[in-house]
C-alpha cells in the first residue's frame, strides 16, 4: 500500500473545512485498517476501499461533532495542533510529538507491514 495523506473537504454547519491529514495503513488477520495518529482517528473493513471509507465516516463525524460543539480547536490543541485562530490554519503535530504522547501510534508503527509517512 502506498504512503498517503487523506484528503477531504467536510461541512460543518456554515463553515467548510479542508482535512489533510497523514495515514498509517496495514492489515491484520485480514482486516484493513487506516489510523491517522495527528486526530487520533481509524476506520477499518474487510477491504482497502471498506478502511477507507469507515475512517472517512469516523472522520466526518468527528468533525462535524466538534465543530456543532465548538470544542474542534480545543480538541486539536489537546491533539497536539498548532492552532492560529487568526488565519484558520492548523498545523498537524510533529512525529516526535506523537511518538512521545500517543501510545496508540508507537504500538502501531512497531506492527509489521504498517506502512508508515513522512511527516
Amino acid at each position: 500500500m502506498p504512503n498517503r495523506h487523506f484528503h477531504k473537504k467536510i461541512q460543518a454547519g456554515n463553515e467548510l473545512h479542508d482535512i489533510n491529514v497523514p495515514v498509517l495503513m496495514w492489515v491484520e488477520d485480514e482486516i484493513h485498517f487506516y489510523f491517522s495518529p495527528a486526530l487520533d482517528l481509524s476506520g477499518y473493513g474487510e477491504t482497502d476501499i471498506e478502511a477507507e471509507k469507515s475512517f472517512e465516516y469516523n472522520l466526518e463525524e468527528f468533525v462535524k461533532y466538534t465543530a456543532h460543539k465548538k470544542v474542534l480547536q480545543e480538541e486539536l490543541t489537546r491533539l497536539g495542533w498548532k492552532v492560529n485562530v487568526k488565519k484558520k490554519k492548523f498545523a498537524a503535530p510533529e512525529k516526535e510529538f506523537l511518538e512521545n504522547t500517543n501510545e496508540s501510534y508507537r504500538e502501531i508503527i512497531n506492527k509489521p507491514g504498517v506502512v508508515t509517512l513522512a511527516f
